[in-house]
């Protein structure tokens, strides 16, 4: 998509856990979701796409299945198929990003990756996702007065509940004319799709407070293997503001001491 919303070009942040990194790493290649497979049943959902739904009287047991008009719902269903996700997040380190480390660290047990989207090629460029006070409203009035695409809102706008997130958004539609077919491949009965991703573009590796020596070391590892040095931190707790920093992670004091089981007890 090349249109108004792709023009996020700062910094952004990846959550995954070590083992998708590592993946990652070695197939140098970016995983996307497609857009009916995400957790918010409201997210790209057909129901942005119109205000015209009506009630099936024909057809009533109350469910929601057959409460509403069926053909209408499976043709917009159909028309998304077509688009993958891979999401990002504007911080790692501030109040909101708090919860997602707990949500998509793991429980901070986890990594995320920064890139630096001035200096990023791939499939598609970044648009920041939306949240806009009222959903219902700003879709019916793109709808009505048709300045915007309907389909551009359906994939950048989301419920305000979600606006901790702070997402940015890789948007690409396989039906894309001129799409370059080598740089990806379809992966999950096709529920996700696996992009080239050119490892230069990670700036930056951020361990969580909880995340494991072995696989932080495993990290740096698989990074020098390709030739990389991205920089390190690692996220801690400041016991004075009660706030989520990070702090250089240099690898000289990861290994634990030698008398470490003197120092601790052991176990």
């Amino acid at each position: 998509m090349n249109d108004g919303y792709n023009t996020y070009l700062a910094k952004s942040y990846r959550f995954f856990s070590f083992e998708v990194l590592f993946n990652t790493i070695k197939n140098r290649s970016l995983r996307f979701k497609r857009v009916d497979k995400f957790n918010d049943p409201l997210d790209n959902s057909p129901y942005l796409a119109s205000n015209e739904w009506k009630h099936d009287k024909e057809q009533g047991d109350g469910s929601l299945g057959n409460f509403l008009k069926k053909v209408r719902y499976d043709k917009i269903s159909k028309e998304l198929e077509s688009l993958y996700i891979c999401c990002f997040c504007k911080e790692y380190k501030s109040d909101d990003s708090y919860l997602m480390w707990s949500h998509y660290g793991l429980s901070h047990s986890q990594v995320c990756i920064e890139i630096d989207f001035s200096k990023y090629t791939g499939l598609s460029t970044p648009s920041e996702v939306i949240y806009p006070k009222n959903l219902v409203e700003k879709r019916n009035n793109i709808l009505k007065h048709k300045k915007e695409s309907i389909g551009l809102f359906v994939v950048t706008n989301k419920l305000r509940q979600w606006s901790y997130e702070k997402e940015v958004r890789l948007i690409v539609d396989i039906r894309t004319p001129n799409i370059d077919l080598e740089k990806f491949k379809l992966c999950d009965n096709s529920y996700s799709l696996d992009a080239d991703f050119d490892l230069e573009s990670i700036s930056k590796v951020i361990f969580g407070i909880k995340s494991e020596l072995s696989n932080e070391i495993e990290t740096r590892k698989l990074f020098l293997t390709n030739g990389l040095t991205p920089k390190y931190e690692k996220m801690y707790i400041d016991p004075n503001t009660l706030k989520l920093e990070s702090k250089p992670y240099t690898f000289d004091k990861a290994a634990p001491p030698t008398n470490w089981n003197k120092q601790c007890g052991a176990f």
